[in-house]
């Protein structure tokens, strides 16, 4: 029993000396990290236990709105689906250009082809 009551002392002791070394030279201890947070949350005014991960509806309701807006800044449709990706078949675009200049050769370099042709050369290569 004595050999306890001295083991909780010392124990005690050293704990007491080793966070007062610890806010002594700066070095952030679980109880000064708690203490932290706690005036975090006071001081931009948010609840010291909240749920990271709740959301509330009203959060929804202002992503909803922020969604809206950001459509109509860009003259989208917050409700319709984005526009689907039109692939080319190389094949075709190959047989039209080997029809075209008559060569069965192919230069995949943009220089000297039309607007339209870049669009479909670049869009094969990038799956666009």
């Amino acid at each position: 029993s004595n050999i306890l009551q001295r083991k909780n002392l010392l124990e005690a002791v050293v704990s007491t000396q080793s966070t007062g070394r610890a806010a002594k030279f700066g070095i952030d201890t679980p109880q000064s990290l708690a203490d932290k947070k706690a005036k975090r949350s006071e001081r931009f005014g948010l609840a010291a236990a909240t749920n990271k991960l709740a959301v509330s509806s009203q959060d929804k309701s202002k992503d909803d709105e922020k969604l809206k807006k950001r459509a109509a800044r860009f003259n989208m449709s917050a409700d319709a689906p984005s526009p689907k990706v039109i692939k080319y078949d190389i094949a075709e675009v190959l047989k039209d250009k080997i029809e075209k200049t008559g060569k069965t050769t192919v230069d995949l370099s943009s220089a000297g082809l039309s607007l339209e042709e870049r669009k479909k050369l670049r869009a094969l290569k990038f799956g666009a």
